[in-house]
């Protein structure tokens, strides 16, 4: 019963006539960071993944595509260490990539069992005034 009055009432749900002209959505490029701002939304979102883990302890291998990508990685770690009980090991099954490629930071932990966390920001090149 509830069913059929949800359906009668979606029937009535649009306003007649034409839709608006133009785009109903826009399709704008993603925010913009400054790099300070990008590694503080790496770092909450890195921060909120190691406390919600039920592991005893998180191992991390880094790897990065270049030395700046391999610093934020490490500041990561060390930051959220602080917190949680991870640590960087040569050895662990679970590996933390970064990548800076242009105005794209990608990061991710990927174990063998598949991806259990990544961020993408686009980060303003350095200079670019932000508003």
């Amino acid at each position: 019963m509830l069913g059929a009055l949800a359906l009668a009432a979606g029937c009535n749900s649009l306003p007649p006539g034409d839709p608006p002209p133009g785009a109903i959505v826009s399709n704008r490029r993603p925010a913009e960071l400054s790099p300070a701002a990008a590694e503080e939304r790496l770092q909450t979102s890195f921060n909120a993944f190691v406390l919600l883990r039920s592991e005893p302890e998180i191992a991390l291998r880094l790897a990065a595509n270049d030395p700046a990508a391999l610093a934020v990685a490490r500041r990561l770690v060390a930051r959220s260490s602080r917190l949680a009980p991870v640590r960087i090991a040569a050895a662990a099954d679970w590996v933390l990539t970064g990548s800076i490629a242009g105005e794209t930071w990608a990061f991710q932990i990927d174990s063998p069992a598949g991806r259990l966390w990544q961020e993408r920001l686009t980060v303003a090149p350095a200079g670019t005034a932000l508003k």
